[in-house]
């Protein structure tokens, strides 16, 4: 058996050693042929790596840098971003593929990631210019953050649109501190507002049109003659969170009756069509239980549904009836969040509104102080009056102004401030006799009214006895 086993392989190996029998010997190398085109090379694209800082305050100027591989960055190259709010300005390149940019994000931008975009002269491998752009972008670069965060506890969990929110909110930002007095200015009509070792509290109404989800504050804040903004972070999970209502139709001189406020900090919420510009609306509220001891106040705001576009509301009463006074600059939608001064509830009313157009007259002051014997305005009330250009000049000036009504009825007076809250109180408004000694109705934060007589002489007093300091928009109208 192993003499059979050779046998069968020596073949084998003798094939495997000698090659093919059937090839000859191998010729001579013959001339190279000609050169090919060469093969494709694998390349780069120029790109983007990133940016630092990547997290920047809204509101803020920072210095960014932005960094490239295989960027051609160069005196043309511009830099922006996603949001035209996020500004780009005093570019300078330092090589090819880095350069530093002052970059501030406006106080309407959007919280959150954004997207960087880099353009620069195109130019070919060998460096040389050649037609059209070099466009290179990275997603996510930068990512805006809000000023202010919210604390644990002490904010509204949900809230209405044209809703009351609690807030409880803290300064992130430790290089600019918060003063002692913050004024809401955006996505929420500040209603009551305190400020005190960085941390922000109180409560608004929310704005009626506000998107659903996280809510949206802004605040403006003053320390040393400098002011800044402040926004909510929404990412916190302590962030109120708006639900979405349906403002209740008010037709104008309909009446609305039925209407309930019983829970403390509810709210109903209105929306109105006006048919023309510069219009005075009125509400009148006929009220019932609760709402005897405790006057409604609110809010109104402009197609925008920004309550601080708008102007507060402080009724003046007469009995069972409470009036509201409201200037709408422009026409279309308008919406009004009515609630109670004391959030207490406990008491149903009717409503109508009316609107009339307005008539502007100036309250800026002569070069003399006005009087009781020389008013500041002497005015025949024939339609609705509003006042531009007033101002409590110190803190113990009063502006007198003399009003002769043009029927006999009900008059009334209102001044309202800049971001008019409830707290701290600004000016108050009292109705005298003629002589603007005798009293008819007294001060009274915001809005008054007396009862008068057609032809005879008045006079409104606005006043600040908290020693505000500053303007104020007055109107003067009887029942429209």
């Amino acid at each position: 058996m192993r003499t059979a086993h050779i046998a069968f392989a020596l073949p084998l190996i003798v094939q495997i050693s000698c090659g093919d029998p059937s090839l000859g010997p191998t010729g001579p190398q013959g001339e190279p042929g000609p050169k090919g085109e060469p093969g494709p090379v694998g390349t780069l694209p120029a790109q983007l790596v990133g940016v630092l800082p990547n997290s920047v305050y809204a509101e803020r100027p920072v210095t960014l840098q932005v960094s490239g591989l295989l960027t051609h960055f160069s005196a043309s190259t511009t830099v922006r971003f996603d949001d035209p709010a996020i500004s780009v300005s005093k570019i300078s390149v330092q090589g090819p593929g880095f350069l530093v940019a002052t970059v501030q994000a406006g106080r309407e931008v959007r919280l959150g990631a954004h997207d960087i975009t880099v353009e620069s002269a195109a130019v070919d491998p060998s460096g040389q210019p050649t037609p059209g752009r070099e466009t290179v972008s990275l997603k996510g670069a930068l990512v805006v953050a809000g000023t202010l965060g919210a604390e644990a506890t002490g904010n509204s969990k949900t809230v209405e649109q044209g809703g009351v929110v609690d807030w409880n909110i803290r300064n992130l930002d430790r290089d600019n501190p918060l003063g002692s007095v913050v004024r809401i200015d955006g996505g929420v009509r500040g209603l009551v507002v305190s400020s005190l070792s960085g941390r922000m509290v109180g409560y608004g109404l929310v704005d009626a049109l506000t998107p659903p989800g996280p809510i949206s504050l802004h605040a403006t804040s003053e320390v040393a003659g400098q002011k800044l903004g402040y926004a909510l972070e929404p990412s916190g999970p302590s962030v109120p969170q708006v639900t979405a209502r349906t403002a209740t139709p008010l037709g104008l001189g309909v009446t609305r009756t039925g209407e309930k406020l019983f829970a403390g900090k509810q709210s109903n919420l209105y929306k109105l069509t006006l048919g023309g510009d510069a219009q005075l609306v009125s509400l009148t509220f006929a009220v019932e239980g609760g709402l005897l001891s405790s006057p409604l106040l609110g809010a109104t705001a402009p197609a925008s549904g920004r309550f601080a576009d708008g102007q507060l509301f402080y009724v003046s009463t007469n009995l069972l009836t409470q009036t509201a006074l409201a200037y709408v600059p422009s026409r279309g939608d308008a919406y009004a969040a009515v609630l109670t001064t004391q959030l207490s509830g406990g008491g149903t009313y009717s409503v109508t509104a009316r609107a009339a157009t307005a008539i502007e007259v100036s309250l800026l002051e002569p070069g003399t102080k006005d009087s009781p014997t020389s008013p500041l305005l002497d005015l025949v009330l024939d339609g609705p009056r509003l006042g531009q250009r007033g101002a409590i000049d110190g803190v113990v000036d009063v502006d007198y102004l003399r009003i002769r009504p043009a029927k006999t009825g009900r008059l009334y007076v209102q001044a309202v401030t800049p971001g008019q809250g409830l707290s701290p109180s600004t000016v108050s408004v009292a109705i005298l006799a003629g002589d603007c000694v005798t009293p008819l109705a007294a001060l009274r934060p915001v809005a008054q009214e007396a009862a008068v007589t057609a032809g005879q002489s008045y006079c409104a007093v606005v006043s600040s006895p908290t020693g505000y300091v500053g303007p104020y928009q007055l109107i003067a109208t009887q029942e429209l």
